[in-house]
């Protein structure tokens, strides 16, 4: 499990990513972890890309040819 922040809109975020899980698909997502009133909320970061080095860059849409 890799926890790290990063920092979007001047605000800091908490991004989380798990390398192997022990049952089930693999998966290569980042989410975002957030702490609520409601408890953990865990979701897919989109539009992001080099979250865990803590500098995250807007990616660019693909073009269609």
């Amino acid at each position: 499990m890799l926890l790290r922040y990063f920092e979007q809109d001047a605000s800091l975020h908490r991004a989380i990513s798990v390398v192997k899980r022990r049952g089930g698909r693999h998966e290569s997502v980042v989410h975002e972890l957030r702490i609520s009133s409601e408890g953990l909320v865990i979701e897919p970061i989109a539009g992001l890309h080099g979250v865990l080095t803590g500098v995250p860059q807007l990616q660019m849409p693909e073009r269609a040819l």
